[in-house]
């Protein structure tokens, strides 16, 4: 995907119908679909008007990350739950300084990409200590460009798909890491007249 320049704007509908056909868990769904009710017409949310009240029940698993494509990704808030399960605050954390060496090119270019006006679902097998792997789904969503700092904030949620959600993780490296399985979908954009 192109990922120095984001479209002029995104189709909306288009949108919703590529989300409508995700196999997302039901509160990736409920998180994109609170996204989809800040768009503006046809422009990504901006960050303001995200509400902590209209994501309470989600506050402690989502992340926002401020990214300058093709330089940095931040980690401007995290949510308790990674904190705890990761054992280290991420909130301030340079997130590309955080992947192995040799995967922070691959991890800033997906950053870039999605602020440039994709959307990814990703999964991730973690161990906890339960007999069984525990499997999560993240969910990364674009906003609209942040006209002060000159970022790009993108929306993270992650959601357990099995086992139990409250037991630390055995190595913080695999929720850091690259995950098993990543889809970037671009956003539909505005087809001109």
């Amino acid at each position: 995907m192109e990922n120095e320049t984001r479209a002029q704007g995104f189709d909306r509908t288009a949108t919703q119908a590529l989300i409508a056909r995700l196999d997302l868990t039901p509160a990736n769904r409920g998180i994109a679909e609170t996204w989809l009710s800040l768009w503006r017409g046809n422009e990504l949310p901006d960050r303001r008007f995200l509400n902590p009240a209209d994501l309470k029940r989600n506050l402690s698993h989502l992340a926002l990350f401020d990214v300058v494509p093709n330089v940095s990704v931040t980690v401007r808030l995290a949510g308790t739950s990674f904190a705890a399960l990761l054992g280290m605050e991420l909130t301030g954390q340079d997130w590309i300084a955080l992947a192995p060496e040799y995967r922070r090119a691959g991890r800033l270019r997906i950053f870039a990409d999605i602020a440039a006006g994709a959307l990814c679902v990703a999964t991730r097998h973690v161990e906890t200590g339960a007999t069984e792997v525990s499997l999560t789904e993240e969910l990364l969503l674009p906003l609209a460009a942040d006209p002060v700092y000159g970022a790009y904030p993108v929306l993270c949620h992650v959601d357990w798909k099995s086992a139990r959600p409250d037991m630390k993780i055995k190595s913080p490296t695999q929720a850091i890491g690259t995950p098993d399985s990543f889809n970037i979908t671009p956003l539909p954009g505005l087809v001109a007249a």
